[in-house]
């Protein structure tokens, strides 16, 4: 599912509804970057606008992707991370 950037609500509450049903993990895939972050936290935390209600909609959520100690390696480690 795609929430096209920032998730607005009847989408945190669609995956939530999924993952509370069908009891499978989510995975979240965002850019690496603090957009993305932001994206990625907001289903897993929820938004400050919600306040008190904002655990409702949260989700168990991994990050699927780029981390910065991916992004920094130097080109030797990232060869021998191909082969494995």
């Amino acid at each position: 599912m795609t929430g096209c950037g920032v998730p607005d609500l009847p989408t945190r509450a669609c995956v939530h509804q999924l993952r509370a049903a069908l009891k499978v993990p989510v995975y979240g895939f965002v850019d690496y970057n603090v957009w993305g972050v932001g994206i990625l936290l907001t289903y897993k935390l929820g938004s400050a606008r919600l306040g008190f209600e904002a655990h409702k909609f949260a989700v168990d959520l991994k990050w699927l992707g780029l981390r910065k100690f991916l992004a920094c390696l130097p080109a030797s480690k990232k060869e021998g991370m191909n082969q494995k």
